[in-house]
């Protein structure tokens, strides 16, 4: 209390009686007991394998404990530092995608997953795809996927998009800027979607190798 007094709340959350003067003020503040830890924040979202992410909450405690990406674990000298309230992880070697991350105390609790960590491949690049001729009927867009983790590996369902037909370009062409990995050949398939319908380009792949730097453009057109 603001008197320097003291209130005691017992365990059924009866507190004990006290005198408060005319025109005084108590203040009290109640603090649940954290018995698992909490992700509040992760940053950067997106990284390579190699760089560091920092992971914000509480809860965490003060000895090292376990930093999942999906269920790849990161232990030892692989978390840079360990806080109560933040965490300093070097994201490990596995696949490129999204994966959920997890906190596991010294204690063995968890904490719930925190959103979708994009995992990239290598060194990054932007690309700018166009695609010429890609006519659409009314409720149809068109998306782009490809062979690599950033153009959603051939899922229709993680193809990047809706793509654009104006500004830069105009209908029925379409555009956008994807960052994917620096010096790679990927290939690549424009689709269109409506709902849960789907409609993929005809005829083979096409091919694209990113340069190490900068910036490029590919245009290609629609295959029937």
């Amino acid at each position: 209390m603001l008197n320097g007094g003291g209130l005691t709340v017992g365990s059924g959350g009866a507190a004990s009686s006290f005198t408060l003067a005319t025109g005084g003020v108590s203040v009290w503040q109640y603090t649940t007991a954290q018995t698992a830890p909490v992700i509040g924040h992760v940053g950067p979202m997106m990284a390579k394998a190699g760089n560091t992410v920092a992971i914000d909450g509480r809860g965490f405690g003060s000895t090292k404990g376990t930093v999942y990406f999906g269920s790849t674990a990161v232990t030892g000298a692989n978390i840079v530092s360990w806080e109560d309230t933040e965490i300093k992880v070097v994201v490990p070697a596995a696949a490129a995608g999204k994966y959920g991350i997890k906190v596991r105390t010294a204690g063995a609790a968890d904490s719930s997953v925190y959103g979708n960590f994009n995992l990239l491949t290598n060194e990054q690049v932007n690309v700018r795809f166009v695609v010429n001729n890609a006519s659409t009927t009314l409720g149809e867009n068109v998306y782009l996927t490809g062979s690599v983790s950033e153009l959603g590996h051939w899922e229709p369902a993680k193809a990047i998009g809706p793509l654009f037909n104006k500004v830069m370009y105009a209908y029925p062409t379409w555009y956008y800027d994807v960052s994917v990995p620096a010096g790679t050949a990927i290939e690549f398939k424009f689709l269109k979607k409506n709902g849960n319908s789907v409609t993929w380009e005809g005829s083979s792949n096409h091919t694209f190798t990113t340069p190490s730097s900068g910036t490029a453009t590919v245009t290609v057109n629609w295959q029937p």
